[in-house]
């Protein structure tokens, strides 16, 4: 029954090595787009600076009546410059703008006890949207989807800040902080991209591994 079963495993595995590889080429590509080369100024900067860029996000089309969203800092890591996560550029206004946009939908979600949509209260109502979606796999209506993405921006910011603090713990001494950072950071940027490398040639070795009999290893 295992002899069987290994050739289908193979393709299986095959075709997870062939996916991988996909992606790594589509995300090296997206990056070179985003991501332009450094110029003399960055490559001349020590590692660990922090960086001011003004790069619009136009790829949230769903939040274009919200707020503009742009990457605003980039921190230089092992002499390669890495964005760190859009945010809202107006975060107040933003706030205001999605509950005119969705007031139905937000009412929804705040029966059970919450109060207005604020800056102290939106994780909850995050919350209660993904139970919503939970409950309600086929319902995923547009307002739905917009309010997904305003969190999901709005949350940024957040993320933005626990990424400056580990890369103070990495240039403090700490080496566990830069695999940390690697899975902290946008999937674009090429610290992420060494680390989905990495991950590519350990599966792609395993799968060489596996396709040559016990016996002959």
């Amino acid at each position: 029954m295992y002899k069987q079963l290994q050739p289908r495993m193979h393709r299986h595995k095959k075709l997870l090595v062939a996916a991988l590889i996909f992606a790594v080429a589509f995300v090296a590509g997206f990056t070179a787009f985003w991501n332009p080369v450094s110029t003399s100024a960055q490559k001349k900067l020590p590692d660990g600076t922090v960086l001011s860029v003004d790069k619009e996000n136009s790829h949230c089309k769903c939040l274009n009546q919200i707020g503009r969203v742009s990457v605003k800092k980039a921190v230089k890591i092992n002499n390669t410059v890495n964005d760190l996560y859009c945010t809202f550029d107006d975060p107040a206004q933003a706030m205001k703008n999605i509950k005119k946009a969705l007031p139905g939908l937000l009412h929804d979600l705040s029966k059970g006890g919450l109060t207005e949509l604020t800056k102290s209260n939106w994780k909850e109502y995050r919350q209660k949207m993904q139970e919503y979606k939970n409950v309600c796999p086929n319902n995923q209506t547009d307002d739905l989807m917009t309010l997904q993405c305003f969190f999901g921006i709005y949350g940024d910011d957040e993320k933005n800040q626990e990424i400056l603090k580990e890369v103070q713990n990495y240039y403090n001494g700490n080496a566990d902080s830069y695999e940390k950072l690697q899975m902290m950071l946008p999937y674009t940027t090429p610290l992420a991209q060494e680390a989905n490398r990495k991950s590519l040639s350990r599966l792609q070795s395993s799968d060489v591994s596996s396709a040559i009999p016990a016996g002959k290893q």
